[in-house]
């Protein structure tokens, strides 16, 4: 849904799923032993993740089914989107600060799980 390359642009070719697979690889794999990596790689390679249009839907709060196509659908996905954008650029020096404080006060752990 949106672009791995941290531009906070939205890439309308990336399946939710892929999404999600790429951000567990990137973040949580490596913590994780061989069981939950098993686990959520499975959950998130696709049947249990709905298709874009679902997700846009269910994070935008309109009814995709009320008229798939139209202009007011079309523009509330449009409205999601940039809904979105602007939530990952307000987050992103929150989580940067916050992995700061973690480091400073010894909090980040590791360990696998």
């Amino acid at each position: 849904l949106v672009s791995p390359t941290g531009g906070g642009g939205v890439d309308r070719r990336v399946k939710p799923s892929d999404a999600a697979l790429m951000a567990y690889r990137l973040q949580l794999r490596d913590y994780h032993g061989w069981a939950l990596r098993s686990f959520y790689t499975a959950f998130l390679s696709g049947r249990m993740m709905p298709g874009r249009e679902e997700m846009m839907s269910r994070l935008g709060g309109y009814d995709r089914s009320a008229g798939a196509g139209t202009a007011m659908v079309e523009e509330s996905q449009r409205a999601t989107e940039e809904d979105l954008r602007r939530l990952l650029k307000a987050w992103g020096p929150l989580l940067e600060r916050w992995e700061g404080v973690f480091a400073e006060l010894g909090l980040e752990d590791r360990r696998r799980v």
